[in-house]
């Protein structure tokens, strides 16, 4: 009998993200029982169970998988590049299953208990400012120093660039306030960073009794900022020196001492400035999104994260052989990146799957479908998840796909 028989798993949110844990607690023989409260979301054919419950029903949600529990069906709860990292400790809490201490995964959620505590603890001083109503920053920017421009304004509980504005000056400032706090979904509070120069990254870990253990990092590929920070792709392993991703580590390792995290998956999308300092713009209890923690680490290094952090919500021992590298590759993320306007019509989707160093790809709007403005990462509708033997052959790859693929824009 292996260890995970008998064993089911309560996953929060389905969207196309969290389609490989269905398919990795398939190869284990875990039971999964999918909440969402869209009755269509992408993963809910792959799932053993769903349940319609909207997840930030927390009230619902505890009440059905207390009954889960009772039954003997549920033994941990899960989610993974999705930003309910939150409610997840809160049902395991109250379940007593094992996972991430609800105050530690509160302040990852929450962008400005972040951003305090890691001021506070001496492990980044970013400069920021929050406020809590459009009079309040008409207040603030009177005050503030012209140097403090550029700044991004962003919600504090919210994810994929969501409500995030970089700005120039007092006018945009203010122009920005209701962009930003509707994007809220709990607290009311916007906050305000100084802006951050350097290469962006993405870098997952996980973390068992407070100690950070490497799980890869990736570069980040972004249009240009002009108003909002769009993510179209990256790329792993980093470009980065490898003793730099060795501070990289150990800066996680502290931003998780800071926001006492214990036991979890947990994220970061840092910053590498020219003179190799980094800086933190956001952390997460969870696994990485852009398919990187889903195919694209475990493609590059041969890896399972999610396995991993399953096995720590399940309260058993993490192999470590599922996190130590076994090869070195390349792969990425692509996506092409079309005019706003109505789909009329997509063609060579199919053909680009069959293009060599193609692994996987994901179109989510259809023709007849309405492409809107790139105003964050969540706006893009399709992806490739691309493998070679270098950031060459990844480049190749990548034209080949976007020369095929034709999407006609009305």
């Amino acid at each position: 009998m292996n260890r995970y028989t008998n064993k089911g798993v309560m996953i929060i949110g389905g969207g196309i993200l969290q389609h490989p844990t269905f398919e990795i607690c398939r190869s284990l023989n875990i039971q999964t029982f999918l909440v969402d409260g869209d009755e269509n979301c992408y993963s809910r054919n792959y799932a053993d169970h769903f349940i319609h419950i909207d997840i930030r029903q927390v009230d619902l949600l505890l009440q059905k998988a207390k009954y889960l529990k009772e039954s003997g069906l549920i033994h941990a709860v899960f989610t993974q590049g999705t930003d309910v990292e939150h409610v997840v400790a809160f049902l395991a809490k109250e379940l007593n299953f094992n996972g991430m201490d609800y105050d530690a995964a509160m302040n990852c959620n929450n962008k400005l208990r972040c951003r305090k505590l890691l001021y506070e603890n001496d492990v980044d001083k970013t400069p920021y400012y929050f406020v809590k109503s459009k009079p309040e920053l008409e207040k603030l920017s009177a005050r503030m120093d012209d140097n403090f421009f550029p700044c991004y304004i962003k919600p504090v509980n919210n994810s994929a660039s969501r409500g995030v504005k970089r700005v120039l000056n007092r006018d945009e400032l203010l122009n920005s306030f209701d962009y930003a706090s509707k994007n809220n979904y709990e607290e009311n509070v916007v906050l305000i960073e100084k802006e951050i120069i350097g290469n962006e990254i993405s870098v997952d870990t996980i973390v068992i009794n407070g100690i950070v253990y490497p799980c890869g990092i990736s570069d980040r590929k972004f249009l240009d900022k002009n108003k909002y920070a769009i993510q179209v792709g990256s790329i792993t392993p980093s470009s980065l020196l490898p003793d730099v991703q060795s501070n990289v580590y150990s800066v996680m390792q502290k931003a998780a001492s800071a926001l006492k995290i214990d036991n979890g998956a947990f994220k970061g999308d840092l910053v590498v400035n020219e003179n190799n300092e980094i800086f933190i713009i956001e952390l997460a209890g969870r696994t990485s999104g852009g398919f990187d923690s889903q195919y694209r680490k475990p493609l590059s290094f041969g890896i399972n994260i999610i396995k991993s952090v399953l096995d720590i919500s399940l309260g058993l021992n993490v192999d470590f052989r599922d996190i130590i590298p076994i090869w070195f590759k390349w792969s990425s993320t692509f996506s092409v990146v079309t005019e706003v306007g109505k789909i009329s019509k997509i063609s060579g989707f199919e053909k680009c799957l069959k293009i060599k160093g193609v692994f996987k790809g994901f179109m989510t709007l259809k023709e007849g479908d309405y492409v809107s403005e790139m105003i964050d990462c969540a706006q893009r509708f399709n992806y490739f998840i691309c493998v070679g033997s270098s950031v060459e052959e990844l480049n190749i790859i990548e034209t080949k796909i976007a020369n095929t693929l034709k999407i006609t824009i009305k």
